[in-house]
């Protein structure tokens, strides 16, 4: 069991730049590549902007619907705008990650992948 386990290791470690076949498990190796810091701002900016107006929507559309139903509405939305813009900053990334595509809409413009390292 550990002399496998070793000579998966020793496979795993001579794939360095090239894609090969991993033979145990059928699987492509593809080397990662470290992100540049620009694409990287570039796709958080994406998803912020994305964020940002799901907030816009989300407090106009509870504005309009305070209104609508029990005659109140909000006065200071740009503090609202904020408050909601938290809660979908924390929901957001997390339900885009688990979704099929597995990254958000930034990540997926510039290629990025999140995977889960065994």
């Amino acid at each position: 069991m550990a002399d496998e386990k070793a000579k998966k290791d020793k496979e795993v470690i001579e794939v360095t730049n090239n894609i090969e076949e991993n033979p145990a498990n059928n699987e492509e190796i593809i080397p990662i590549k470290k992100a540049s810091p620009i694409k990287v701002f570039f796709a958080n900016f994406i998803d912020g902007l994305i964020m940002y107006a799901i907030s816009l929507v989300g407090v106009s559309a509870l504005d309009f619907i305070m209104r609508a139903t029990i005659g109140y509405y909000i006065k200071n939305k740009s503090s609202m705008t904020t408050m909601i813009f938290l809660i979908v900053a924390i929901i957001y990334p997390t339900i885009m990650e688990v979704s099929k595509k597995g990254c958000t809409v930034g990540q997926k413009q510039y290629d990025f992948k999140l995977f889960k390292i065994k």
